[in-house]
């Protein structure tokens, strides 16, 4: 089963949706490639490239929350960091 901690908690049921719609299309696809029936298996395959792509815009959109909380976190810490020392120089 994949680790769905790299999408966002909100996305996650969706994810879940996508990689089993990725797994019923990949076996379609096996089983109509063994029956000669590249046409369909066209089809399956296209469905996991799009499923693929969704998957990847829901990883994304995980990256740059978590980019963007670092951020917030790293400006948070430097404005502490500087009403501390302003609290230092006026005890001096």
């Amino acid at each position: 089963m994949t680790n769905l901690s790299m999408f966002k908690k909100s996305d996650q049921d969706e994810a879940r949706k996508l990689l089993d719609a990725y797994d019923y299309n990949m076996k379609n696809a096996i089983n109509h490639v063994l029956q000669g029936n590249f046409d369909k298996a066209s089809v399956y395959h296209q469905n996991m490239a799009h499923t693929l792509d969704q998957l990847q815009q829901l990883k994304n959109s995980k990256k740059m929350e978590d980019e963007a909380w670092l951020l917030l976190k790293q400006l948070q810490g430097e404005q502490q960091q500087k009403e501390f020392l302003h609290r230092i120089r006026g005890k001096l």
